[in-house]
């Protein structure tokens, strides 16, 4: 099964319209996903392997997570992480878009930083059930798309922890 959808952000007399697609499988099981709703983020989760998708008027979250360590706590993990730093990112989408166009760049990845950080240690410490493994963990990646609702213009940013790649696109 594909995952496919379309998602359009307009401001300032600009339109942008994404068609995204995806899937996975749960190696030697199925390619079907579970799929977890928890509105305003989807997940879809393919083993210990993920897929998070967070939309919204003026940005889009699309997010990967890679589960390691034991069968359970690699899939638990990997489908927790999107609720947490999707939720996050989400709701600092005005904080991060003063400071791009202030080209402050370092306090976009300070904030990342912190909040991976601080994702990580709920994870480890206080979410009743990642908290109960003592092995186990994802990596993450996620790409961020905002539209400025004054001018219309478009931001992208990724963000990545671990050891999964990713792409970095820009046009000119």
């Amino acid at each position: 099964m594909s995952i496919t959808f379309e998602h359009t952000l307009k401001a300032g007399g600009k339109i942008y319209t994404f068609n995204i697609g995806g899937g996975g499988c749960e190696k030697r099981i199925t390619r079907l996903p579970h799929i977890i709703n928890k509105d305003p983020i989807h997940i879809y989760g393919f083993g210990q392997d993920s897929l998070g998708i967070l939309k919204s008027d003026t940005q889009i979250l699309l997010s990967l997570a890679d589960g390691h360590g034991p069968k359970e706590a690699g899939k638990i993990i990997s489908y927790k992480i999107h609720e947490y730093m999707l939720t996050y990112i989400a709701d600092l989408e005005q904080f991060i878009l003063s400071k791009i166009k202030e080209k402050d760049i370092e306090s976009i990845k300070t904030i990342v930083t912190n909040m991976f950080d601080h994702v990580n240690n709920i994870i480890l410490n206080e979410d009743d059930e990642t908290s109960l493994f003592n092995k186990g963990g994802t990596t993450f990646t996620l790409v961020h798309k905002i539209i400025d609702k004054v001018d219309g213009s478009l931001y992208s940013l990724s963000y990545n922890v671990g050891d999964s790649p990713y792409f970095k696109i820009s046009i000119n």
